[in-house]
């Protein structure tokens, strides 16, 4: 094909394209605004609570998302492209910012459950002290 056919093709494709581009504009405008954008993001809470189970005998929040730490016994959740403790997320959700230097004691000693109203902000020394207490009791208790 000769060079000059070629260009003259291009340029008839370049004229038709401007001339219809602004009846399809138009077109394009119709459909949009006759079929609204539903937004698919869903909020924090709705994602975190696909996660967890209630019980009600016990009030824990039982994590059945993905497990991580010793023994796989922690609730860990992907937030802001990172994973994090699943109790510390809820903590922030409903009660504010976790204390600086603070341990999670689980009152319920349930480690799976992220009810942030089980949890209480410790010292790493005061933990461990109340996780003793916790052994002795329970062997105690099998005796």
């Amino acid at each position: 094909m000769p060079y000059k056919l070629k260009e003259l093709q291009r340029e008839a494709g370049r004229r038709h394209y401007w001339r219809h581009r602004e009846k399809r504009l138009e077109a394009s405008k119709l459909w949009h605004a006759a079929h609204p954008r539903v937004s698919k993001r869903i909020t924090l809470a709705e994602k975190f609570f696909r996660h967890v189970h209630i019980n009600v005998q016990t009030g824990c929040w039982e994590w059945r998302g993905k497990r991580g730490g010793d023994r796989k016994s922690y609730a860990y959740f992907k937030h802001e492209y990172r994973s994090q403790r699943a109790h510390l997320v809820a903590w922030r959700m409903f009660r504010g910012e976790w204390p600086e230097a603070r341990q999670a004691d689980h009152l319920c000693c349930n480690t799976l459950c992220v009810n942030p109203f089980h949890l209480e902000p410790v010292t790493q020394a005061e933990n461990n002290q109340r996780a003793v207490e916790r052994r002795r009791a329970k062997k105690l208790e099998h005796v």
